[in-house]
């Protein structure tokens, strides 16, 4: 079950991206949970794989800098084979409150959400449809 809870306006906020088309949108949700203060978005890309799906690395980049400056957020681009380790690693090692995800695609059978909650009970999870 996906669900979008806000209770108490984090401090620490951490917006994960995966695919281009869907970064504004969930670096402005991440920006109004942060209220303006500790925002980072973070991407973990597999080792070798293209950024963000783009046709060009230099693209991806400059397109997510570009978007999370404008929300005053902090840019964070890892490569890693295991993604939810990683994320629940940098998670801990900055003090995030919040994690804000995208919904996943049709075509994904894996809570994304469901495992991050189950790793980091205590972080707030939001999951923007």
């Amino acid at each position: 079950m996906i669900e979008k809870t806000q209770s108490i306006q984090p401090k620490k906020t951490m917006v994960c991206i995966t695919v281009q088309k869907n970064c504004e949108r969930l670096i402005r949700e991440g920006s109004s949970i942060a209220g303006g203060a500790g925002l980072r978005v973070v991407h973990v890309a597999r080792l070798g794989a293209a950024l963000l799906g783009a046709d060009s690395d230099g693209e991806a980049l400059e397109y997510l800098y570009r978007i999370s400056r404008e929300y005053g957020a902090e840019m964070d681009m890892l490569r890693s084979e295991n993604i939810v380790e990683t994320i629940v690693d940098f998670a801990r090692r900055h003090g995030v409150e919040c994690i804000v995800l995208g919904s996943p695609g049709a075509k994904s059978s894996r809570d994304f959400a469901g495992v991050l909650r189950a790793r980091l009970p205590s972080m707030s999870i939001v999951v923007v449809p």
